[in-house]
């Protein structure tokens, strides 16, 4: 009857804007997820930077200590070359000591503050991991939001 079609045509037409929302939202929600990825990428290479720098660093900081201990070892056995040969008796000895003292304080010094900045990148590293994760999983909940809107456009397509 002209009512059943009326009827029909209506409920067709209510189908059809479902359909178009959910393609715009399909289409939102990809365009989001591109951006995610986008995101994502930079954050890897990012953290692959600072990784670089981190070893960069470590490298240093390692190549510093041990030039400090053979610059320490070699002041001190200077030192103690100086020590055997003095004339002038305990005055030498003491001025000779707080020069050995100085130079082993600069020593460490030099390598609290280089582990200091190690252990700053490294802290910075673990923040940029957890950022990173947290987009991803950021990123899959998007994946299944956009997998349910899709398959939903497919039931109401047929």
């Amino acid at each position: 009857s002209l009512q059943d079609l009326k009827d029909k045509e209506r409920a067709l037409q209510k189908l059809q804007k479902e359909r178009e929302s959910l393609l715009s939202k399909t289409e939102s929600l990809n365009v989001s997820l591109n951006k995610q990825s986008t995101e994502l990428r930079k954050k890897e290479k990012e953290t692959n930077d600072m990784n670089g720098q981190l070893n960069k660093l470590q490298k240093e900081l390692k190549t510093t200590a041990a030039v400090a201990t053979t610059d320490a070892s070699s002041k001190f056995a200077a030192m103690e070359l100086e020590l055997q040969g003095a004339k002038t008796g305990r005055e030498q000895a003491d001025d000779l000591l707080r020069k050995r003292e100085t130079s082993l304080q600069d020593s460490l010094s030099n390598s609290k503050a280089l582990q200091q900045s190690y252990d700053e990148l490294a802290k910075m590293n673990t923040v940029s991991l957890q950022d990173l994760k947290d987009k991803e999983r950021a990123l899959q909940k998007l994946q299944k939001e956009r997998e349910s809107l899709l398959s939903k456009t497919e039931s109401l397509n047929v």
